[in-house]
């Protein structure tokens, strides 16, 4: 495979996964790679830390590799963002993985070959390599384009990165205009990001890629999913950030090859397989579950009060 695009690569205390990951990174050859790593969150966490780094010393190909590495812990939300800010300020694109997504080599060939063919399609905001649609065949092509931006293994370019804010200062002016309710397609995705957006505008979520997904949603933009899922994400566990629960039916998740890409001959995104993925992946099945449990109790208190009045 000849990789075009720069490869970032975030790093942080996982030596053990960072090897894995980086074994295919070093397979696939890329000319330029972009290394980023969060600093030790206390002493006994320095040596591990360390031991990281030291795996993505092994660079035996011809590569140009630059490194930022952070001195002190900056924290999810903080170093993925500033990293990524300094990847973009260097690169017109870049693929994006972090220490714990493991891809097939589909992905790379998919998203070099995705970044190259939209690069001056501004509606087009990211390539991801995740599927979560569960098997389900939502188009006949080799990708589909939907709303929803997935971080497991993806790439973008800095003419979409520019419009991401860590901070999310145009929120309060996007949420009291009411265009959360434009981009929702139910009552419960509304009620559902109206939740997570203001948490990560107070600062309540230690995270960096929900403004990515505001970002996108503020363009109205589009992101190109495979048919097939590309990346597994090897990180669920204690020593997660945010993924913890290793039975997870997103943890480990097997991954395919997609073959020769058939681009589809139109830039519009999947409404039902949208649909599904909020069910599935942002508990869009969980909130109309309570919503009809919340109406039935409504309804039998109703009832116990006719009751009780006669």
């Amino acid at each position: 495979m000849s990789l075009q695009a720069p490869v970032a690569f975030l790093i942080f205390n996982r030596p053990e996964l960072t090897q894995k990951v980086f074994q295919v990174i070093r397979q696939v050859a890329p000319k330029r790679l972009f290394i980023i790593a969060d600093g030790a969150r206390d002493d006994q966490e320095v040596f591990v830390c360390q031991q990281t780094r030291a795996v993505v010393e092994q660079i035996d190909w011809d590569c140009s590799v630059e490194r930022d590495y952070a001195e002190t812990n900056l924290g999810c939300r903080h170093r993925v963002s500033s990293g990524l800010n300094w990847v973009f300020a260097q690169t017109e694109r870049a693929i994006i993985l972090e220490d714990d997504c493991l891809p097939n080599y589909s992905f790379f060939r998919f998203c070099d070959e995705l970044l190259e063919r939209y690069q001056d399609q501004e509606r087009v905001m990211a390539i991801t390599g995740n599927n979560h649609q569960r098997g389900r065949e939502v188009t006949p092509y080799s990708y589909y384009f939907s709303k929803y931006f997935h971080c497991w293994g993806w790439a973008t370019w800095s003419r979409a990165w520019q419009y991401y804010d860590v901070e999310m200062k145009l929120w309060p002016e996007f949420r009291d205009g009411g265009y959360v309710e434009w981009v929702s397609d139910s009552k419960y995705e509304h009620r559902y990001w109206l939740q997570k957006f203001e948490q990560m505008y107070q600062g309540k979520i230690d995270t960096w890629d929900y403004p990515f997904m505001f970002a996108c949603f503020s363009q109205s933009g589009l992101v190109a999913t495979p048919r097939v899922n590309l990346v597994s994400n090897l990180g669920f566990g204690k020593q997660a950030t945010h993924t913890h629960n290793p039975k997870s039916p997103f943890a480990n998740m097997p991954t395919q090859e997609l073959g020769e890409i058939s681009h589809p001959p139109f830039i519009a995104r999947s409404l039902s397989a949208d649909q599904f993925v909020f069910e599935q992946v942002f508990d869009g099945a969980k909130l109309r579950q309570m919503d009809t449990l919340w109406g039935r109790f409504q309804q039998l208190k109703r009832r116990l009060g006719q009751v009780l009045k006669s």
